[in-house]
């Protein structure tokens, strides 16, 4: 199984037979790889809502602060969360 993920996320299972699945949305032969059917299990919206999300969500508050503190929105969300520290931000 593979996830392929970007501004969107794509399950897709890999088999050497083509057997129908229900709930899948496609079933492509040679598409992922040569000689196996590939499997789409659908497409989630990803980082194009998390932008979304920050454009319209976020309180122009913590926008100010980021951008007071000279880093992104992302990078100051990161901080936030503990996965980015603060010398690192700047």
């Amino acid at each position: 199984m593979l996830m392929v993920i970007g501004t969107s996320g794509c399950d897709i299972l890999i088999s050497r037979n083509q057997i129908p699945v229900e709930g899948f949305c496609g079933i492509c032969p040679d598409s992922a790889i040569p000689g196996y059917y590939a499997y789409e299990a659908g497409q989630a919206c990803m980082g194009d809502h998390f932008q979304w999300f920050i454009e319209n969500c976020l309180p122009a508050a913590c926008r100010e602060e980021a951008a007071g503190r000279n880093m992104s929105v992302f990078q100051w969300m990161d901080e936030k969360a503990g996965r980015l520290k603060p010398e690192a931000a700047v």
